[in-house]
């Protein structure tokens, strides 16, 4: 299946979707947390979504991920009616993001700073071995 295909396939999964549910993309926006015209342009096949966009609406509709891209049937799922503990949930995933983000920064940080240190200790060799010994 060519790359087109599938994100017609995704799109009208999410239109199938919503239509069972009596649902809007405006809906869909609110509770993905992401603009109604990134939702509008993913069903419309004008945007190919990341994988943080299609976490997002799975979240949203309340289906997992893969069901969400393989296609397979999803009206057997449980649907989230219970909107403040899916609230929380996002919530807490998105601390957990953050909380990830954060960690791969002060990792970067603390690898810069040992090739640094590599480099001058590089350096301090190079100079030692320059000099002329008695």
């Amino acid at each position: 299946m060519t790359k087109a295909k599938r994100m017609l396939s995704l799109a009208k999964r999410i239109v199938s979707i919503l239509e069972v549910r009596g649902k809007s993309q405006a809906w869909l926006a609110k509770r993905a947390q992401c603009s109604r015209s990134t939702i509008c342009r993913v069903i419309s096949g004008q945007r190919k979504p990341t994988i943080e966009t299609i976490t997002c609406i799975s979240l949203g509709l309340g289906v997992p991920f893969d069901e969400l891209i393989k296609g397979t049937e999803w009206h057997h799922l449980q649907i989230h009616s219970n909107d403040a503990a899916y609230e929380s949930t996002i919530v807490t995933l998105r601390k957990q993001i953050e909380k990830l983000q954060l960690d791969s920064v002060i990792y970067r940080m603390d690898l810069r700073c040992a090739l640094a240190s590599a480099d001058a200790l590089k350096q301090h060799l190079i100079e030692a071995l320059k000099k002329p010994t008695i």
